[in-house]
Parts: structure tokens; C-alpha cells; sequence
């Protein structure tokens, strides 16, 4: 077919249908002579300040996020340790408890002893 007039073909090819894509379609990438030919000088900087701008911002929102989690965690840390020697004094306050109980049940019982008559 070479050297043969592609006119006939072209005609075919421009009214065939497309075929359904069988994964991803591309997607088309604009590069900076395509963006160019859209945009003045100035609109193509002002857009480059804008994108810089925000990712000033999604950086700063990184650090402040970062920064929220490491005061979350020395709280969480605070707060255990709070509970650990809230847990150590009811303990504690538990074993007072129970020894002044025992104290008690044997003083009640020496009175006891002592009060009882003698046979």
C-alpha cells in the first residue's frame, strides 16, 4: 500500500467506533510549553507562587499536626502515670484498712478475754 492515497482508509478509521478500553485510561499530562501556550508569563507565575503557597501550608499543617500528636502522647503519658499512683494509693489506703480492721477485731477480743468473768 505504500506510495497509494490513504483518504479511502482515513475516511473508514474517522467513522469506525472506538473500542471500550480494556483498564486505566491515560491521563493526559500538561507540560510547561502546553501551559504556556494557555497562560501569560504572569498568570503561569502566579500560579507557581499559589502551588508554593500551599505547600507552605500542607507542610505547616504536617508540623502542627505532628507537634498536636507528640503533646497528645506526653498527656496520655501524664495521665497514666496519674492513674498508676492513684491505682498504688487506693492500695495502699486498702492495706491501712484492713490492718486497722485486724487491730481492731483484736482489741475487741483481748476486752473480751479481760471482761469475761472468771469461772
Amino acid at each position: 500500500m505504500e506510495g497509494k492515497d490513504y483518504c479511502n482508509i482515513r475516511e473508514l478509521i474517522s467513522l469506525s467506533k472506538p473500542r471500550p478500553s480494556q483498564g486505566k485510561t491515560p491521563k493526559k499530562t500538561i507540560t510547561g510549553a502546553d501551559v504556556s501556550c494557555f497562560m501569560t508569563s504572569g498568570e503561569v507565575l502566579l500560579l507557581k507562587d499559589n502551588v508554593t503557597a500551599l505547600q507552605t501550608d500542607v507542610l505547616n499543617m504536617k508540623l502542627m499536626l505532628h507537634a498536636a500528636e507528640k503533646i497528645r502522647s506526653d498527656q496520655m503519658k501524664t495521665f497514666t502515670n496519674s492513674l498508676q499512683v492513684i491505682k498504688c494509693d487506693l492500695l495502699e489506703c486498702k492495706q491501712f484498712m484492713s490492718n486497722c480492721l485486724n487491730n481492731f477485731n483484736l482489741s475487741v477480743n483481748d476486752l473480751k478475754l479481760t471482761l469475761q468473768p472468771l469461772e
